[in-house]
């Protein structure tokens, strides 16, 4: 018997399988330093900007390919209308595929902020089938006689590992809308650079450094939830117990990382400090707000001097957050010449052997900074640089200042309760709101009907709302009227400090190098 042949089985080829090469050099790179798990890190090679570059605001670059080299002989725009239509002598069935071009995207879901669509003449889309009303994955074509099919799809948002996508809607918030709370100098002067510095800072490497440093980007997003509460938007449902959170994993991530004092984190540390002086003003409008929480915003205040000193200038310069410290120059002659008359009086009452005494000359100092706002209003009005004296007042005082308010001493929080009045004419930083009104009536209640007389400014104050009232009350003046600004030559903006300029803790001036 012969032996049995075994069937030959069919034979089928494995299907082709070709890597991807064309990613951008900024994945290639990652994925090289990614030693742990390189797969994980993958380009999804969207143009013109993938979406991890996208998320890092860095600078997408293809490498240049063969075919790519060949088609930019012809310009993008004859490029783009040859592919997208058939030649005259093709048949329609013989017209190639369309190419996909760029169309702009409903807004931050998107990873490269672009949608992909055949190229195809201008084509007005309906308001029922506009972008944002898309949901992910959907399509939605669209046909003009003689021309091609156009495609919009809205991509699926994206959302980085550890994050949900109200984090990324808040953080979208904050890029457009709430960062602009900060930037001051662009309002004094739209010619002035240094406006737009501040911007990038903000926009930009602020955002760098929060995505390194989760202390810092849980500040932001806390910032922006009350920035959205405070505007009465819904488009994010963010619970109270949420925006709570991101307040306290910041304070205690910040805490942290002052006590790790890891050199890396300085510059996150920095925007940090800054960022969480607004962010605790929100103990101003809650219910359960402390008694004299003033106090202990000023001591937020007093950490941005604090990390500064921990921080040489290089580093400053280098981090591009320098910027956003740049604080008005204090003329403290001028300055003296404006202190309220009630004020001086109240500190020459103090007697030789009294408790506050030895601290005479702490007071004065202090008093010097207020009488700064006082001639800014005077001889300037209202204008966003009497702003930023105001906002920026408790960061000058000496921490032997501090250390008196701390220790609720009555003329340290009489100073304090007239500098809470000027907060009242700032209207155009949200956070502000209440701050004054919560703070004046605390210490009222704290201190006294003894103490009324020199409270008499602060607490009439707490009654009117209008900032040229309040102006009028401050200078002691019925009659008074805000002056014309002061026209720079040429440039046509509001006059300011000069700009990269710097008061450091120790008081001292220095200019960052552009």
């Amino acid at each position: 018997m012969l032996p049995l042949q075994p069937e030959k089985k069919a034979y089928h080829h494995k299907r082709p399988h070709r890597k991807s090469r064309a990613g951008c050099r900024n994945c290639k790179t990652r994925k090289a330093s990614f030693d742990a798990a390189p797969a994980m890190v993958k380009c999804d090679e969207a143009r013109p900007a993938c979406r991890a570059c996208s998320m890092r605001r860095e600078s997408c670059i293809y490498p240049t390919t063969t075919s790519a080299s060949s088609a930019s002989t012809a310009s993008p725009a004859v490029s783009l209308a040859y592919r997208g239509h058939a030649a005259p002598s093709s048949s329609p069935d013989s017209r190639p595929a369309p190419v996909p071009v760029p169309v702009p995207g409903p807004g931050p879901g998107s990873g490269s902020g672009y949608h992909y669509a055949p190229a195809s003449p201008p084509l007005t889309l309906s308001a029922s089938h506009s972008p944002e009303s898309l949901s992910d994955g959907q399509v939605v074509n669209y046909e003009r006689p003689g021309a091609i099919k156009l495609q919009i799809v809205r991509e699926p948002l994206y959302v980085p590992s550890g994050r949900s996508e109200a984090d990324m809607k808040l953080l979208y918030l904050y890029t457009t809308t709430t960062y602009k709370s900060f930037s001051t100098y662009k309002s004094l002067s739209p010619d002035r650079p240094m406006g737009y510095q501040i911007d990038y800072a903000l926009r930009v490497k602020t955002v760098e450094h929060a995505f390194s440093s989760p202390f810092l980007m849980d500040c932001i997003l806390g910032l922006s939830a009350m920035h959205m509460d405070h505007l009465g938007h819904r488009d994010v449902n963010v619970p109270a117990t949420r925006a709570h959170a991101y307040r306290a994993r910041a304070f205690q991530g910040y805490r942290k990382a002052i006590e790790d004092a890891d050199p890396a984190t300085f510059p996150a540390l920095l925007v940090c400090s800054l960022l969480l002086c607004p962010l605790a003003s929100q103990m101003f409008r809650g219910e359960d707000a402390r008694k004299l929480y003033v106090i202990d915003w000023i001591i937020v205040w007093r950490g941005i001097s604090l990390i500064m000193s921990m921080i040489e200038l290089p580093l400053l310069e280098t981090s591009g957050i320098g910027p956003l410290f740049c604080r008005p120059l204090v003329n403290m002659k001028d300055a003296a010449l404006h202190i309220p008359s009630n004020l001086l009086n109240m500190i020459a009452s103090i007697k030789e052997g009294e408790i506050d005494h030895p601290e005479v000359e702490v007071y004065h100092e202090s008093l010097r900074y207020l009488g700064s706002i006082y001639h800014e209003l005077l001889t300037k009005g209202f204008n966003p640089l009497l702003n930023l004296r105001i906002i920026t007042f408790f960061t000058f005082l000496p921490p032997r200042f501090i250390q008196l308010a701390q220790n609720r001493r009555p003329y340290a929080l009489v100073i304090i309760a007239h500098h809470l009045v000027f907060t009242k004419i700032i209207k155009t930083v949200w956070w502000v709101e209440n701050v004054g009104d919560k703070g004046i009536q605390d210490i009222s209640e704290f201190l006294g009907p003894k103490w009324d007389f020199y409270l008499r400014v602060p607490k009439a104050a707490i009654h009117i709302n209008g900032i040229r009232g309040i102006a009028k009350l401050l200078l002691d003046d019925p009659t008074w009227q805000p002056p014309s600004p002061t026209v720079a030559p040429k440039k046509g903006g509001l006059c300011a400090p000069p700009p990269n300029t710097i008061v450091g803790a120790d008081g001292k001036t220095y200019v960052l190098t552009p």
